[in-house]
């Protein structure tokens, strides 16, 4: 067999892992490779030539790019030569791939395409069970010859080599002695009963008991089969893998339990053709096939395989079935930079990450806390997490951009606190009650308990868990993909805070980390200081606020919005803009100045 991958291989990255670990070689994660120190063939040469070997974590392919040696292929290829180190794919892909002789380890019958007699008491027992006796003859089912109530059913592959047989007590009582079933003894290959009976590669039905596939026979179903061990047992499927995929479809028939059908999840999953599965309603308040030909005839059996559906993920909808709605009356949330607003459609909208970066001690927080206040003003609730400020010093940067007229009394400051209390939370870094919480559970609870719409994550990397099994990009990715997907699950709005890379320009790679970092962004906003033409700090407290992407409007500014920043009450506003009030004026406390003669 040649080393495509005719079969999935899962959890590809767990795997290069585990081969490292066999080999005893150092290596290192560089985007979505590992790179060896040495290569595990040549050795690195006579030169002793460095990292010259690595293997995908994506795809498992690998290479060593030293042209003697050349060396290449995937997975499959490195446990055939380095087996004698260790180094396994695990037994069922082992036999798979025949990878060390594994498969010529299945133990054979004797006379194994030899008829076998079919017994009076298996026609009876099945008739029994509406299964008709031509069914019972033609599948060879027969009793063992000292135990009339044992059934026994043969597993025939396609080319009708018996390979397996599987024994069922009719008689057995629930709680009894003994099985109700049982296979036989020594490592056969197990296989799906009834392979040999397939008449073509169009439908293949799959049941999980063998009375269910020979009842949809009894239906005139053709190419039914049913699994060997049970719905949890899928040793089956690397060894009849080549078979299988010939089908065109797979409709699965399994056993009805707690309004779910077996077999069902595990089969879409690795199946890479359209899976078809039985409605819950055909099962006719039954349990399987067999129950229900016998409660409402073969007519309903074939009606529950022509009514078979796909089973869609939620994540898939009818276009048609999507909300329609009026883009001009989204809710959105102004961000107090009229420039910037006109821009990106009025402000922020539910359902958006957006992403604010900009160099270190120019302004982006200060930026990002402004943002907070104007939600607060706008009626928003907000759950903030800063990373780098401790929760007093969060809370005096909102408290004078809040009261912004200069008069920063404990009087005002106590009105400001009047003002958002109740309606902005911060995440709590000093906390130890339970280190397991992650920033996520958190949002889940601010945004479900206390109704928070707007999540500020000040900034990416002091928020991210520490993953040791993960590489930075990775954890980078996986986190921003989260807060993605929780910005739409909760129809939230998400601000989050990146740093850009040391040096770097102003395009949306220039943010530090993943790629991934801008890709799952709706918005992206650079915020720095204005620089003269010699590319020093102007010192007229202007900045500007640069859009580099933008999903909602497609409306992009790389010159950017100049604004002046106040030092005295931290606030941002446009050049021909007052600052913006917070507070309204009964919240701001009077404060009686000195009192003079009077002047008469």
């Amino acid at each position: 067999m040649n080393d495509s991958y005719e079969y999935p291989i899962e959890n590809i990255p767990a795997i290069v892992q585990d081969f490292r670990r066999h080999i005893g070689r150092r290596a290192k994660t560089v985007g979505d490779q590992l790179v060896f120190g040495y290569c595990p063939y040549c050795d690195g040469g006579d030169n002793h030539d460095k990292d010259t070997f690595a293997i995908s974590t994506v795809t498992g392919q690998f290479e060593c790019k030293r042209s003697s040696c050349g060396a290449r292929g995937n997975l499959i290829t490195l446990a055939r030569d380095f087996a004698d180190r260790g180094f396994s794919l695990g037994r069922e892909l082992n036999t798979y791939y025949n990878i060390d002789g594994s498969a010529a380890r299945f133990k054979r019958f004797k006379d194994a395409h030899r008829p076998i007699e079919v017994r009076p008491r298996a026609i009876d027992y099945l008739l029994s069970r509406g299964i008709p006796e031509e069914v019972t003859k033609k599948y060879e089912i027969t009793t063992m010859p000292e135990r009339d109530n044992v059934l026994v059913f043969p597993f025939r592959d396609e080319t009708g080599e018996l390979v397996f047989v599987k024994y069922r007590d009719t008689e057995y009582v629930k709680g009894g002695p003994g099985n109700k079933e049982w296979c036989v003894a020594g490592n056969y290959k197990k296989i799906l009963f009834g392979m040999n009976h397939c008449e073509d590669f169009g439908t293949l039905v799959i049941t999980e008991g063998q009375i269910d596939s020979l009842s949809l026979a009894a239906a005139s179903i053709k190419n039914a089969v049913s699994v060997p061990t049970g719905k949890n047992g899928f040793t089956w499927k690397p060894v009849v893998w080549n078979w299988l995929v010939k089908f065109e479809e797979i409709v699965v028939f399994g056993d009805r339990e707690g309004g779910e059908i077996t077999l069902a999840k595990e089969i879409s999953q690795f199946f890479p053709k359209k899976v078809r599965i039985v409605k819950v309603e055909d099962y006719h308040g039954c349990k399987d096939a067999n129950e229900i030909l016998q409660k409402c005839g073969p007519g309903a059996l074939v009606a529950a395989v022509k009514n078979a559906e796909a089973r869609v993920s939620l994540r898939i909808r009818n276009l048609a079935d999507v909300d329609m709605v009026d883009l001009d009356t989204m809710t959105y949330y102004p961000t107090g930079i009229k420039s910037l607003d006109d821009a990106i459609g009025h402000g922020f909208h539910e359902g958006e990450l957006n992403i604010l970066t900009g160099k270190a001690g120019e302004g982006k927080s200060t930026f990002a806390s402004q943002i907070v206040a104007k939600m607060i003003k706008n009626g928003v609730k907000c759950f903030c997490y800063s990373g780098e400020l401790p929760d007093y010093m969060f809370r005096a940067w909102l408290d004078k951009q809040v009261i912004g007229n200069g008069v920063y009394t404990e009087a005002a400051r106590n009105a400001a606190a009047a003002w958002y209390d109740g309606k902005c939370f911060l995440y709590d870094n000093s906390s130890v009650i339970d280190e397991h919480e992650t920033i996520k559970d958190l949002i889940a609870q601010a945004v479900r308990d206390l109704g928070c719409k707007f999540v500020l994550i000040d900034n990416l990397m002091t928020a991210m868990e520490d993953k040791p099994t993960e590489d930075l990009f990775r954890q980078q990715s996986n986190f921003v993909k989260e807060l993605s997907r929780y910005a739409k699950g909760f129809n939230i709005t998400i601000l989050l805070v990146a740093h850009p890379r040391k040096n770097s320009g102003d395009d949306n790679d220039s943010i530090s980390g993943s790629g991934d970092i801008t890709n799952r962004a709706n918005i992206v906003m650079r915020f720095e200081r204005a620089r003269d033409n010699k590319g020093k700090l102007r010192t007229d407290n202007v900045s500007l606020i640069k859009i580099t992407k933008n999903r909602t409007t497609g409306q992009l500014n790389d010159q950017g919005f100049p604004v002046i920043y106040e030092p005295e009450s931290m606030r941002i506003h446009e050049a021909n803009a007052k600052p913006e009030e917070f507070m309204a004026s009964e919240y701001i406390p009077f404060e009686p100045s000195e009192e003079d003669e009077i002047p008469f």
